[in-house]
């Protein structure tokens, strides 16, 4: 399987953990840092998970340029020798 069809797959797999965790009211959330509604927020124990995500995301895009394809460079006449 290429690399970047795992590189989908993981940051598929990491948001949807994020996400999972971000919007349970576990006992460890911790105290709300950051209040957006009644019962909604920033918790502290939110704040490794994002972090952790946007590791993921770091790697992803490093490991999504590793198989970049080489540009394409073009031809012009210019390049053509007068000889061919």
């Amino acid at each position: 399987m290429p690399l970047r069809a795992w590189v989908v797959m993981v940051v598929a797999a990491a948001t949807a953990a994020a996400l999972g965790i971000l919007a349970g009211h576990e006992p460890w959330a911790g105290h709300a840092v950051l209040v957006v509604g009644r019962g909604h927020g920033l918790n502290t124990g939110d704040v490794p998970v994002l972090v952790s995500w946007a590791a993921v995301l770091g790697w992803a895009r490093h490991a999504w340029h590793l198989t970049e394809p080489a540009p394409l460079r073009l031809r012009n006449d210019a390049d053509r020798s007068t000889w061919g």
